[in-house]
């Protein structure tokens, strides 16, 4: 994710929004830059010596921490003194900062948002030793907090593969709940549209496609090795009605989950891999299988049939008489070797132990 450059105009406008928010409801704040710039209500300090100066003067003795998307990066931080302010007044900051900014903006401003505060830990994670200004203000503590600050990355924030890569471990760690675009990239610290953007541009897909296509094949899992009805499952992937994911199931895999149930009752193992960045450097369904399996130790062996390549065990089970492996790709299951299939545009491969009705 590219940092946020600021322009005159940029630091004016952030400015003369310290200054409304301030009048309208006595609390102090200032911003802070992801390049290391400090902006109060009548000072834009950019230098170490100026913000040492600044620092020394700070006492907020309890803060709240604001991220600021400008331009569809993360820009940095308005920093409140709450330590006189009520919880719910808290939560209300935010909505105050997001509309007075856009009173302000009159088409000379980049476009801003404001996101929900940062909880305690993420503040530390993100701002570092800023949390400190609320320390004793000697000269000796000024430094300190400065040096803090100075040493926190830049890269952490603004990488955009590791905003992605945050991204991704965030959804593998909650598929099951209800996920939507505008939650996760409030989690990132990036806005919707510059998140929808790094899927499209990363993964050649739009986020709404990829959350169904990871739900659905979690869902052929549970309904294929479980007994769980239907409903339950529905409700245990996130999905608020079984109607709708009756209707995503059907959309992705060409028939209903009771059916798919039906037609797949010899399932003995599933293998579900998903979509990672690593994908960019392994362009067919085998190097990508091929290397998701030694990363976790275990056996992926293949024969080389009539020019094409084919999986025959994985771990402790091979193909015999009555079983085999299968895999599908995007929950749909190809007629050719995974040698020559592309994982291209595709979110999900599943290599399956079957009957081998199901070949």
């Amino acid at each position: 994710m590219q940092e946020a450059t600021f322009l005159p105009k940029d630091t004016n406008t952030i400015q003369k929004l310290i200054i409304t928010f301030s009048t309208l409801t006595n609390v102090e704040l200032f911003f802070y830059s992801t390049n290391k710039m400090i902006i109060s209500g009548h000072q834009i300090l950019n230098t170490s010596q100026d913000i040492y100066n600044y620092l020394t003067h700070v006492n907020f003795k309890k803060v709240t921490a604001f991220p600021v998307i400008l331009d569809n990066a993360l820009s940095g931080f308005f920093i409140l003194n709450v330590s006189s302010t009520l919880k719910e007044q808290v939560m209300m900051y935010r909505s105050y900062l997001d509309s007075t900014s856009g009173r302000l903006d009159q088409g000379n401003f980049h476009h801003l948002m404001v996101l929900n505060a940062l909880d305690p830990r993420e503040l530390q994670n993100y701002i570092g030793g800023l949390s400190l200004i609320s320390d004793s203000t000697t000269s000796k503590d000024a430094h300190h907090k400065l040096h803090i600050i100075n040493k926190h990355d830049k890269g952490k924030v603004v990488n955009v593969d590791k905003n992605f890569v945050n991204v991704l471990k965030y959804i593998n760690a909650n598929i099951s709940k209800p996920l939507t675009l505008e939650d996760i990239a409030q989690h990132a610290y990036l806005s919707p549209s510059y998140l929808s953007r790094l899927f499209k541009n990363y993964f050649n897909v739009n986020f709404i496609d990829y959350i169904n296509i990871r739900k659905v094949a979690l869902a052929q899992e549970r309904l294929a090795l479980s007994v769980a009805p239907i409903n339950e499952l529905s409700h245990r992937l996130g999905f608020s009605q079984a109607s709708y994911f009756t209707k995503i199931f059907k959309q992705k895999c060409g028939m209903t989950p009771s059916k798919y149930r039906m037609r797949n009752k010899k399932i003995k193992k599933i293998y579900t891999i998903s979509r990672d960045l690593s994908w960019l450097k392994d362009p067919s369904v085998y190097t990508v299988s091929q290397k998701f399996f030694d990363d976790k130790g275990i056996d992926f062996k293949t024969q080389d049939l009539s020019d094409s390549t084919y999986v025959y065990a994985i771990g402790d089970l091979s193909s015999d008489e009555n079983n085999g492996w299968i895999y599908t790709v995007n929950c749909i299951q190809p007629t050719t070797s995974p040698v020559d299939v592309s994982v291209g545009d595709k979110s999900v491969i599943q290599w399956i132990y079957t009957g081998i009705e199901n070949f």
